[in-house]
């Protein structure tokens, strides 16, 4: 009897094995990434099991650097931007202040104050998007700020998120638009401005019919929701796109070639959204999980995304929003590292209760979390130097911190925490 049970276990997981295999073995890039099992639960993970180092860089203060309210960060190309107020602050990778890059106004090189400004990857280029007329216009600056071109497109109105995936060749997203009936997240376009092509919307999305101002219906179910958008989101893996929206279980990538492809499922188990009947769904209340839109960290070896768990969330907290920003709210979210390597996934608890991230294991500093990451491999947050004079006195930092911590003052402009993913 006992090699009869062993026998019927290892034909039970050979057949599990099989079919996870033959799920793999369908597209050489797509992997099933289990999100259901963590539900409920998930570990502290320290930051050493995706960093090799982390440094933290005290930025210059004086009347011509401050930085001001709501800043995003970003670190292309050894320099440092933070962004606030459409104008960018530029650093060193010292955190000493440069210039700072605001070519507001109406002259021939210069864009409207209502311009999204962004920083380009890898180059460190500025970027200013605008509308003018009928046409969509991106201007661009070399990293010292000076004008180089303008990408202009008619008929393209509220572009976003731009990734540049060759030398000549880039995507755009832009609000959901529909021609010739089919549906397209974003477009191609090279650098004289020819649009190459549209970008379809998956079609696992066709599934979701939207039907007044806040009702789903998924196959014959009717949903009411409150608060949650339907659109499909554009992030980037280098030179490759990803492309997801909120309800689905599928990450895409895009290339001419084959189109629209899936890179990764989302297993989200008996927590998909399909399987329950749902009303009244908000960000912090409702019975399924899903992704959330606008966070999405992916490198050579780990995926890091963010996940709305709602009521089977095992740690809800009061704290801002995803990129530590903004005012505090009460949040039942997740962040979930996939290991591209091992298959593994878990969910981050809190190294401290109401703080997510990364434990700093490296050097006892604050919970870590990307706000942004770079081009060549490295993680960036800032921290404001409150929350870290208060952290050090109540905690065993190193002596690096320790160092930096004892001539700040709280009116000081944020500390850079850089870290080197594996």
């Amino acid at each position: 009897m006992k090699y009869l049970f062993l026998l019927f276990i290892t034909v039970i997981l050979l057949s599990c094995n099989e079919k996870q295999r033959n799920v793999r073995s369908s597209n050489a890039n797509y992997s099933v990434i289990d999100v259901g099992s963590s539900v409920g639960k998930g570990r502290v993970v320290n930051l050493s099991e995706i960093a090799s180092d982390i440094n933290y860089i005290p930025l210059e203060t004086d009347s011509s650097s401050l930085i001001g309210p709501l800043p995003f960060i970003y670190y292309e190309n050894e320099r440092i931007y933070v962004r606030f107020s459409r104008i960018i602050k530029v650093f060193d990778k010292e955190g000493k202040y440069l210039f700072t890059f605001d070519r507001r106004g109406g002259g021939p090189e210069e864009y409207p104050s209502s311009s999204s400004i962004e920083i380009e990857p890898g180059s460190g280029n500025f970027r200013a998007k605008f509308q003018k007329g009928g046409y969509s216009v991106v201007r661009t600056y070399s990293r010292e700020g000076l004008f180089l071109k303008d990408f202009t497109f008619p008929e393209i109105t509220r572009m976003s998120k731009t990734i540049k995936i060759s030398s000549n060749l880039f995507i755009s997203q832009f609000i959901q638009i529909e021609k010739e009936g089919k549906e397209y997240i974003g477009f191609l376009f090279d650098t004289l401005s020819k649009i190459e092509g549209y970008i379809p919307t998956p079609v696992v999305e066709k599934k979701y019919k939207t039907e007044g101002d806040n009702t789903i219906i998924i196959g014959n179910r009717r949903i009411y929701m409150s608060g949650i958008k339907i659109h499909s989101f554009l992030h980037s893996f280098k030179n490759s796109p990803r492309i997801f929206t909120l309800l689905a279980d599928t990450i895409y990538t895009y290339n001419k070639e084959n189109g629209v492809e899936p890179v990764y499922a989302l297993d989200y188990g008996k927590y998909m959204n399909e399987k329950v009947v749902l009303s009244n769904i908000t960000s912090t209340t409702g019975e399924f999980i899903n992704i959330s839109d606008h966070f999405y960290v992916e490198t050579e070896n780990f995926l890091l995304m963010n996940f709305i768990l709602r009521d089977y969330a095992h740690e809800p907290f009061i704290g801002k929003n995803i990129l530590n920003i903004g005012r505090m709210r009460e949040r039942s979210d997740a962040f979930g590292l996939y290991n591209k390597k091992s298959g593994d996934f878990t969910l981050l608890n809190h190294p401290i209760k109401g703080t997510p991230g990364f434990k700093d294991d490296i050097l006892n500093g604050l919970p870590f979390i990307p706000q942004y990451m770079s081009e060549d491999n490295f993680a960036v947050n800032l921290f404001y130097p409150d929350e870290l004079i208060d952290y050090v006195a109540n905690n065993q930092v190193s002596p690096e911190i320790k160092k930096i911590v004892d001539t700040l003052k709280e009116s000081d402009n944020p500390v850079v925490a850089l870290a080197k993913l594996k």
